[in-house]
């Protein structure tokens, strides 16, 4: 089942482009608000509140720097590492200014509700209308859709939907999290690592598509050839330099994503 379902299906996005400066000014502060919505067909797909506060530390670590491998980045990038500084909380008052705990459970009875997509294309999980549940206040908190899905393991909404009621994470249950699973690639809870990462404006190591043409458009990430899966040694070369592979950007898996770099802090 891992071998089969793709990483991750954010798009590229151009990181100069004009709305990338509207969501900077909008999304700049050093601790965000989360909103997680569970979609769920039974309970092990229920995600305990004990395990999203366990996935908002593993992120408030990777992005602080505060990741207990961090010491594990080779030494020919230690000097490249960043710090971006942002730290995530839940959401704590819901649209009347009432207690709330951040997080929305609804049980569905559709099917992979997180690859669904409605004659118009909306994603299903995003909507009530459609079976699935609204985003909450788009604009001013980050929405993580939590549901089951056999295409992917977490996607993020392109730049130019910031703010609107389409803007946000979907990952699926098995991703979520430590996960206790020999065979996973995503363990560690990385993959949130990894969908942040895009939300704030940052892209795959090779760029748009595979091949040394292209990049992500950071000087300090070395130009790779494509994604790297597994937890291979290193070093790895492509296009005549070191890769990458144990940065968060990269499809490694999740014991092996190690940093963000100093120009992929600068992007966020």
């Amino acid at each position: 089942m891992y071998s089969q379902k793709q990483r991750c299906g954010s798009q590229y996005h151009d990181i100069h482009d004009s709305n990338e400066n509207e969501r900077a000014i909008t999304r700049t502060p050093k601790t965000v608000q989360l909103v997680f919505h569970i979609l769920y067909q039974t309970e092990e797909e229920n995600i305990s509140d004990e395990t999203i506060a366990e996935q908002i530390q593993i992120i408030n670590e990777d992005f602080n720097a505060l990741n207990g491998d961090l010491a594990s980045v080779p030494d020919e990038f230690q000097e490249f590492i960043g710090n971006p500084e942002i730290s995530f909380v839940l959401a704590s008052e819901d649209q009347n200014g009432l207690p709330f705990s951040g997080i929305l459970r609804q049980m569905t009875d559709i099917d992979d509700i997180a690859d669904q997509f409605s004659l118009d294309r909306k994603e299903v999980i995003k909507y009530n209308v459609l079976g699935g549940s609204d985003a909450f206040f788009p604009e001013s908190h980050i929405n993580i859709w939590i549901g089951r899905s056999q295409q992917i393991f977490g996607v993020t909404s392109p730049i130019d939907r910031a703010g609107t009621s389409d803007d946000g994470i979907i990952i699926t249950p098995e991703a979520f999290g430590l996960v206790d699973d020999p065979l996973s690639s995503t363990t560690l809870g990385r993959t949130m690592t990894h969908e942040l990462g895009h939300y704030f404006g940052l892209n795959h190591l090779w760029g748009i598509e595979n091949g040394c043409e292209n990049d992500d458009g950071i000087e300090d990430t070395p130009t790779q050839e494509g994604p790297y899966t597994d937890c291979l040694e290193f070093p790895q070369l492509s296009c005549g330099s070191f890769d990458m592979h144990m940065n968060f950007m990269d499809f490694s898996n999740d014991e092996c994503l190690l940093f963000f770099t100093k120009g992929q802090v600068n992007i966020m």
